[in-house]
C-alpha cells in the first residue's frame, strides 16, 4: 500500500474529473463548460494528462476530435473509478434513506427491469423519495466481463448459469417460453420440431445464440432458428410477434401478461424444461456497505411482491 500512497500523492485527482469530460465530450471547449471551468484550465489538465499518460488521448481528425486507442480503453476504468470514489465521499454512519439522494446503478435485460425493477421503483419510491434507480441495458461484454462490470454498478440481475463467483440474491423463477400470435397454426398439428426448424423467429440481439439457453436447447432439438428481424427488448417481442407469423422466445412471466392482453399465445409445447432462476449479483466491496444492505432488503421485498403477482397471473 506505501506504493499506492506515494504514487497517489503525485497525482492531482482533480484530473479525473477531468479525464472523464474530455472522454465523454471529446472537446475540450464542452469539457470545460461541463465542469464549469475555463477553457484554458481545461486545457493544461489535457496537458497533464498527457504527459502522465505519455498518449495524446483526443487527436484531431477534420472538424472534430477522435479518442485514440489508450483514451477508448479508458473509458470504463475512469467511469468505475469515478463511481467508487462518489460512494467512498457519499458514505455515512448514520445514513436515513428517507433523507438519501443517493443514486443506485444496475445493469439488466428490460425483462429485469419491467418485472423486477417494477416492484422495487415501487418500494423504493414509497420508503426512499429522494433515491434515484438507474437501470442500464447488460450486453455480451458486460456479461463475459463481469468483474469489471459489477465494479462499476451496484448490481447485475441475471439469470444463474451465466456468471459465478459472486454474491448474489436469488429473486424470482421463471422459464423460457415460445409465444406466436393468437392466429397463428403453425405448431398445433403435427412434429413440433419440424414446425419450429419451418418457422421464422424474431429476437433479442444475441437471444437466440449458442451462448443463451434458449438458443442451445433449440438446437438440441435440432431446430436452427432462421431469424427474420432483431430487437433490442424483450418487451418488445410480443408487439412485433403480434399479426405474423413468426414466432419468438422470452420469459414467461412478460409472456403471460402479453397473453392476458390477447397480443400473443404462449405455445403449449414444453420445450425448455430448464427453470430460470433471476437472482441480484454484486461485488464483494458491496458486501459491507449499510446502503447496499439496505438495498438487498428492498430487494428480497420485491421479490417477494412479484411472485405473488406472477402466482396470481398463472391462476388467471
Amino acid at each position: 500500500m506505501a506504493d499506492v500512497g506515494r504514487s497517489m500523492s503525485r497525482l492531482d485527482l482533480n484530473l479525473l474529473l477531468a479525464l472523464d469530460a474530455l472522454l465523454t465530450e471529446r472537446n475540450v471547449t464542452r469539457a470545460a463548460s461541463r465542469l464549469w471551468l475555463s477553457q484554458p484550465a481545461l486545457s493544461a489538465s489535457l496537458a497533464r494528462l498527457r504527459e502522465h499518460f505519455d498518449d495524446e488521448l483526443l487527436i484531431r481528425r477534420g472538424s472534430t476530435n477522435e479518442l485514440t486507442p489508450l483514451a477508448a480503453e479508458l473509458i470504463d476504468p475512469v467511469n468505475t473509478a469515478l463511481r467508487a470514489a462518489v460512494r467512498v465521499f457519499d458514505a455515512k454512519v448514520d445514513w436515513d434513506p428517507r433523507l438519501s439522494h443517493r443514486e443506485f446503478v444496475f445493469y439488466g435485460s428490460d425483462h429485469a427491469f419491467t418485472q423486477i425493477g417494477a416492484e422495487l421503483s415501487r418500494i423504493v419510491s414509497a420508503q426512499a423519495p429522494g433515491v434515484r434507480l438507474r437501470f442500464m441495458l447488460h450486453d455480451q461484454k458486460v456479461v463475459e466481463d463481469a468483474t469489471r462490470s459489477l465494479r462499476a454498478v451496484d448490481a447485475m440481475f441475471l439469470p444463474h448459469g451465466y456468471v459465478s463467483g459472486f454474491p448474489h440474491l436469488d429473486l424470482w423463477r421463471d422459464r423460457w417460453v415460445v409465444i406466436a400470435d393468437p392466429e397463428n397454426r403453425l405448431v398445433e398439428e403435427g412434429d413440433v420440431t419440424e414446425a419450429l426448424s419451418q418457422a421464422t423467429w424474431v429476437a433479442t440481439l444475441d437471444g437466440l445464440a449458442d451462448w443463451t439457453v434458449p438458443g442451445g436447447q433449440l438446437r438440441a432439438l435440432g431446430v436452427e432458428p432462421r431469424v427474420a428481424m432483431l430487437v433490442e427488448s424483450f418487451s418488445a417481442l410480443p408487439h412485433v410477434v403480434a399479426g405474423t407469423n413468426r414466432l419468438a422466445v422470452m420469459q414467461e412471466g412478460v409472456a403471460t401478461e402479453a397473453e392476458a392482453r390477447g397480443t400473443i399465445k404462449i405455445l403449449p409445447a414444453p420445450l425448455f424444461e430448464a427453470e430460470l432462476l433471476n437472482a441480484v449479483w454484486w461485488h464483494p466491496a458491496h458486501e459491507g456497505d449499510p446502503e447496499h444492505q439496505w438495498l438487498r432488503a428492498q430487494l428480497r421485498k420485491a421479490a417477494q411482491a412479484l411472485g405473488t403477482r406472477l402466482a396470481h397471473n398463472r391462476r388467471q
